[in-house]
């Protein structure tokens, strides 16, 4: 069996978490010194995650 750090399921939404937690930290700065870079891989992310969810059909709803 797959170990379950190793699995693709784990690490992906780690990953989004942290992305948008990164996020969240430039709240405070002022706009010249916001992340575009950052900005565009929230906003890829975001596009990739919503695209998922409305393509993928789960094989149990309890999951």
């Amino acid at each position: 069996m797959e170990n379950f750090y190793d699995a693709v399921h784990f690490w992906a939404p780690t990953f989004k978490w942290g992305i948008s937690i990164a996020n969240v930290a430039e709240f405070s700065k002022p706009p010249e010194q916001l992340s575009y870079p950052q900005q565009g891989a929230l906003a890829i992310s975001g596009l990739i995650w919503a695209r998922n969810s409305t393509v993928i059909t789960p094989a149990s709803f309890l999951l």
